[in-house]
């Protein structure tokens, strides 16, 4: 199995390294490709300039953002790499009860709105709230066909696709901390178990990146820098108790 990104799971001085892997199981899907009405050969898509007509290669290691209809501010790959050097990875917010995390809030929800049959629809918002029951059903959206589960949310149905699973098949070694170690990170999660608010999560990458499109905008020249090898990190122990510090 091969991982679509390795990045680095980051929590105040602790470092995990980690691969990210899709474990979506799609060796069941149907592709369906589109023919040419003519001659019922396979269409295909094909990259060009908009400007000069010239093809382009699906990669071309140039970005652009656009500021009105007559500008784009040009982005080099070189240059997003800056801010991705030092943003690419999983940042620990904090610890909340997975109660509080609202079902609705995962990924690709659907709200489904009732067209006809309102009272039906209605009974059945109500029932599964009164009975703490979801729905188990299959839907074909967009030629597609998809297990999912229906919740009621608010005064309506949420729809959100349940996606089969891979067998993992994934070695991990059975290394194991301390007891010492086990009861700081113990202390320490209990001391960063935070009220859930999204509200207040802030977007380092998003803020750098306009930074650096004003930048650009404003003349500034983007000095590369060579990534720089990162230093092994501080015996786990101290570096829990160096944390357990800062929050007291």
């Amino acid at each position: 199995m091969k991982p679509i990104s390795n990045t680095t799971l980051k929590w105040g001085f602790i470092s995990v390294g980690v691969k990210v892997y899709p474990i979506r199981d799609t060796s069941e899907d149907i592709s369906l490709t589109t023919l040419c009405s003519d001659c019922n050969g396979e269409t295909g898509l094909k990259r060009y300039c908009k400007s000069c007509g010239s093809g382009q290669k699906w990669i071309t290691g140039v970005k652009g953002y656009r500021i009105d209809k007559q500008n784009i501010v040009k982005l080099t790959k070189e240059e997003i790499e800056t801010i991705e050097r030092g943003t690419s990875k999983i940042q620990v917010l904090g610890f909340v009860k997975a109660e509080m995390v609202d079902s609705a809030t995962y990924d690709k929800p659907y709200f489904l709105e009732p067209s006809m049959n309102t009272e039906v629809y209605n009974a059945l918002v109500k029932l599964l709230q009164q009975e703490n029951k979801v729905i188990l059903a299959k839907a074909i959206i967009k030629s597609s066909e998809h297990i999912a589960v229906l919740r009621h949310y608010g005064n309506g149905l949420l729809m959100q696709y349940v996606e089969k699973i891979k067998p993992i098949e994934i070695g991990i070694k059975k290394d194991v901390v301390t007891e010492s170690e086990y009861a700081l990170l113990k202390q320490l999660i209990d001391k960063h178990t935070i009220e859930l608010d999204l509200d207040s999560v802030t977007f380092d990458y998003r803020e750098q990146l306009k930074q650096l499109i004003n930048d650009k905008l404003n003349g500034k020249v983007i000095e590369i820098e060579k990534e720089q090898i990162k230093q092994k990190d501080e015996l786990l122990e101290e570096s829990l108790k160096a944390m357990l510090v800062e929050v007291k």
